[in-house]
C-alpha cells in the first residue's frame, strides 16, 4: 500500500540527485505518472468504465490471493 503526500515539493539541499529520486517516489507512490500517462491520449466513457472495472477486479484478485499465500505460510508454520 502507499500513503499519498499531500505536496510535490522537495526541498534541494547538498546532494540533487537524491532529491530527485525522492520526487520520482512521491510521484510514483501518488500516481502521479500514471495518470498523466493515462491523460495523454482521450479515452471514451465507455472504455473508462470498464478499465476502472477491470483494475478493481484486479485489486481484488490480488488482495484474495495475498490472503491464501499469508493463510498457506501460517498453516506451514504450524506445522499443518
Amino acid at each position: 500500500m502507499y500513503t499519498p503526500t499531500v505536496g510535490r515539493s522537495v526541498p534541494v539541499s547538498g546532494n540533487v540527485m537524491k532529491c530527485y529520486r525522492r520526487l520520482w517516489g512521491i510521484l510514483n507512490n501518488n500516481k502521479i505518472r500514471q495518470e498523466v500517462r493515462r491523460n495523454r491520449y482521450y479515452e471514451k466513457p465507455t472504455i473508462r468504465r470498464k478499465r476502472i472495472r477491470r483494475e478493481i477486479s484486479e485489486a481484488r484478485f490480488k488482495e484474495a490471493v495475498r490472503k491464501k499465500v499469508w493463510l498457506i505460510l501460517q498453516m506451514k508454520a504450524r506445522g499443518l
